[in-house]
């Protein structure tokens, strides 16, 4: 995990988690609901498995009267979706107290196929994809786009991948559109930075992060770069 997530793993933002449609097929990249363990359901491999805290009957897909206490009482606060017994991983922010909740809050991203028989240290040889055709797609349409928002070839393309993952087309395509089709598409493969700084939206506030100046557009000159060439002048704000 990065530096400073704890056991869990890195959940998803709830926003970001309920942008996507709900026929979209690329929704499909997150763990929701209820998981299990070893010996109690389905898991990856012996060594890799779903963790679930004291499993009941039938894989817990139905009684949940057991779950009262790990739910705090609060399960009439919950969104409709959330107070089904057989959610245990859930997409929002929604338990109050209780140790676990860290386990069971925020959607968990599983984009990429983990190896057969990979242990937990997170060291595996499986493929990740570094671009992908769908991305050379948007990056045509974007450029497309900017040189005329009007463009029906860009409106093709992005509906080129809209209809992949299951959605219906769109009858006109605007910035926001194109936005967060990259947004989807590309969603934890590492470009998501560019593509808010090209949107404009890098600076902006989000969770856990405060308004930025626009020197945040630029990384800082390495130290010993600056001191290799003198000509080298540091970025603004470094």
């Amino acid at each position: 995990y990065p530096a400073g997530t704890s056991w869990g793993g890195v959940s998803i933002q709830e926003d970001f988690y309920n942008a996507f449609e709900q026929d979209d097929k690329r929704k499909g990249m997150f763990f929701i609901g209820q998981q299990y363990t070893l010996d109690a359901g389905p898991a990856w491999s012996e060594e890799f498995g779903f963790y679930y805290q004291n499993p009941k009957d039938e894989f817990k897909l139905s009684d949940c009267s057991e779950d009262v206490d790990r739910f705090v009482g609060v399960l009439d606060q919950l969104p409709p979706e959330a107070a089904d017994c057989n959610v245990d991983i859930v997409p929002g922010y929604w338990f109050t107290n209780d140790n676990r909740t860290g386990y069971e809050n925020g959607a968990r991203y599983a984009k990429w196929e983990l190896e057969t028989g990979a242990s937990n240290t997170g060291i595996q040889s499986n493929d990740y994809a570094i671009y992908r055709y769908a991305h050379v797609l948007l990056m045509r349409a974007e450029a497309l786009w900017r040189t005329d928002n009007g463009s029906a070839e860009a409106l093709v393309l992005v509906n080129q991948i809209r209809n992949r993952a299951g959605l219906d087309a769109l009858g006109t395509l605007t910035e926001d559109d194109l936005f967060w089709e990259f947004e989807k598409e590309l969603a934890m493969e590492n470009h998501t930075r560019t593509i808010l700084i090209r949107f404009g939206k890098f600076l902006d506030p989000w969770f856990q992060k405060e308004q930025r100046d626009e020197s945040r557009l630029l990384f800082p000159i390495p130290e010993n770069q600056l001191q290799a060439n003198t000509n080298l002048v540091q970025n603004p704000g470094y």
